[in-house]
């Protein structure tokens, strides 16, 4: 309600309440792994397991620290690091793709997702987050794959140029 009672109403005569859109997304992890040739296999777990919430904490951290929306009040700076993340878990890297045709735009980035209505799934044409241990890297399309920080900072001056 908080966010609600902040935000003005965009067309006359509507309610702020008719204006929200409220953006639900179900978590598909998508787990691939690899070994050496000489890796040992007699205690390795088959089992597929994964931890679903930390996943989704994760996730939100990443697009969070990424588009910094104005009423996040924590902007995970530090990210990729975290308590309930996966950062120091047991993958070697990781990533996040919006799997549907969607693009989120705020002050500081904008993210768009794609989704091929045949198959279900995501195409190449979406953005995407990749970690691996400390280093964060965004590809976008139709840009060059960079480093969190040169994105931040090629966006912070986009917003920050005002046309003559």
């Amino acid at each position: 309600m908080e966010i609600l009672s902040k935000e003005p109403q965009r067309y006359p005569g509507a309610r702020v309440t008719d204006e929200t859109i409220l953006f639900l997304f179900r978590a598909q992890p998508l787990i691939m792994t690899t070994f050496e040739p000489d890796h040992d296999f007699e205690n390795e777990d088959f089992s597929g397991a994964y931890d679903h919430k930390r996943i989704i904490a994760d996730a939100e951290k990443a697009f969070v620290s990424l588009l910094k929306p104005q009423y996040n009040v924590v902007k995970f700076a530090n990210y990729p690091k975290g308590a309930d993340g996966l950062h120091g878990f047991d993958y070697v890297r990781y990533g996040y793709v919006i799997g549907e045709s969607i693009t989120f735009n705020t002050a500081h980035g904008q993210m768009s997702g794609a989704r091929d209505p045949l198959t279900g799934s995501y195409t190449s044409e979406a953005d995407s987050i990749f970690v691996e241990g400390d280093k964060v890297v965004v590809w976008q399309l139709n840009v060059r794959m960079r480093p969190l920080e040169q994105l931040l900072a090629v966006n912070l001056r986009r917003s920050a140029h005002v046309p003559h």
